[in-house]
């Protein structure tokens, strides 16, 4: 998996959670995420530490936290159809790392 961005889909099952990977999902919002990496500049510039919402190579709205940008957009879209983007100032504060104690 080189360079590629892996999906898994939370599915809860009777007390249990399981992920599946999503192969038909890896291209979903995948013009979105593009549209921000291409203004990311202007975004900081702008709307630092604001929400964007991305749908179609637009910006739908900006709003101050990620709750208010879901349920604003929620109003005019279907989930799924966008993307809610917080505008950081480092490019390393985008890096999520996840830490366990189980060793394989």
């Amino acid at each position: 998996m080189k360079g590629k961005m892996r999906l898994l889909t939370l599915k809860n099952t009777s007390n249990r959670i399981c992920f599946a990977e999503s192969k038909k999902r890896t291209k979903m919002l995948e013009k979105e995420y593009e549209f921000f990496q291409k203004n990311k500049a202007e975004f900081k510039e702008k709307y630092l530490r604001k929400f964007v919402v991305i749908k179609n190579e637009q910006l739908l709205g900006v709003y101050s936290t990620s709750a208010e940008a879901l349920a604003e957009t929620l109003k005019k879209h279907k989930i799924g159809t966008f993307l809610i983007q917080q505008i950081l100032e480092k490019e390393e504060d985008y890096i999520q790392r996840f830490h366990s104690r189980v060793f394989v």
